[in-house]
C-alpha cells in the first residue's frame, strides 16, 4: 500500500471518530426569535431643559379682596415688558397663574427636580409672597407653598430695564410632589404665586419672565437577546 492511500485511510478514521464522538451533542431545539423583552436600563442621558409658559391667569384664590395683575401675557419672554400690579399698605394681589409650558422630555423619565426663574423689581415698600405652589393637572394646589423661601435677590428694588434674577426650587427640589412626565407636560400643570405689601408705602410689582427649569435622568431601552442552548449526553 503506498503513502498516498495510507493518508486516506488515516483521514476516514480521523473523521469517522470524530463523527461518532459529536452525535453525543445534541442541539436542543432554540426558541423562535421574537421581540426582544424591553427592560428600563441605564442612564441614557442627564441635563435641564427651559421652557416658557404659553398661559397666564388672574385668579381669586382666596375670599380676600385682591388686586389684578395687568399684562400677564408679558411673562413668557425677557424683553422689559412686564407684567405688574400695584398693591397699597396691607393689600395682596390676586394669584398670578402661569403654565401650559408645553414640556416635552423623554417619556419615563425621572423627574429630579425642577425650578422656577423669575425676572422683575419692586418699586417702592417691601413686598413677601404669600403663595408660590404648584398646580397639578387639573389645576388644584400641590405639594409645598414656597412662601417661606427667601432667595437672594427676590423682590428686590430696581427700576425698568434693571431687573434682578431668582429662583424658587432647584436641581433636586420636587416641591414634595410626585413629579413625572405625563404631570409636567399637562396643560393645567403650572405655577401660582401671590403677593403681599408688607410695607407702610406703595409698591409696584414688575415681572419680566417666569421660565420653568426641568432636571431630568432619561432612561433608555435596554434589549435582553435569546441564546441557543446545547446540551452534552455524555
Amino acid at each position: 500500500m503506498n503513502k498516498g492511500a495510507s493518508l486516506l485511510i488515516c483521514i476516514g478514521l480521523i473523521l469517522l471518530a470524530f463523527s461518532h464522538s459529536n452525535a453525543n451533542y445534541l442541539l436542543v431545539n432554540p426558541p423562535i426569535v421574537k421581540a426582544c423583552p424591553i427592560k428600563n436600563g441605564h442612564t441614557d442621558r442627564v441635563g435641564f431643559v427651559n421652557f416658557f409658559p404659553s398661559n397666564f391667569k388672574n385668579e381669586d384664590c382666596n375670599s380676600l379682596k385682591s388686586i389684578s395683575w395687568n399684562n400677564v401675557q408679558n411673562l413668557a419672554f425677557s424683553d422689559d415688558q412686564y407684567a405688574s400690579v400695584q398693591l397699597a399698605p396691607g393689600e395682596s394681589s390676586k394669584c398670578l397663574w402661569v403654565g401650559a409650558y408645553n414640556i416635552n422630555i423623554p417619556e419615563g423619565s425621572i423627574i429630579k427636580g425642577i425650578s422656577f426663574s423669575f425676572e422683575g423689581h419692586v418699586e417702592g415698600g417691601n413686598i413677601e409672597a404669600s403663595l408660590v405652589q404648584l398646580t397639578n393637572a387639573q389645576g388644584l394646589p400641590l405639594g409645598t407653598n414656597k412662601n417661606y423661601v427667601k432667595p437672594l435677590n427676590a423682590w428686590q428694588k430696581g427700576s425698568i430695564a434693571n431687573d434682578g434674577n431668582w429662583l424658587y426650587g432647584s436641581n433636586i427640589d420636587t416641591w414634595s410632589s410626585a413629579l413625572n412626565t405625563n404631570l409636567l407636560a399637562s396643560s393645567l400643570f403650572g405655577l401660582s404665586i401671590r403677593l403681599r405689601n408688607s410695607s407702610t408705602t406703595n409698591s409696584v410689582i414688575r415681572i419680566d419672565k417666569i421660565h420653568i427649569q426641568v432636571y431630568f435622568e432619561e432612561i433608555s431601552r435596554m434589549c435582553m437577546k435569546n441564546c441557543a442552548i446545547f446540551l452534552s449526553h455524555l
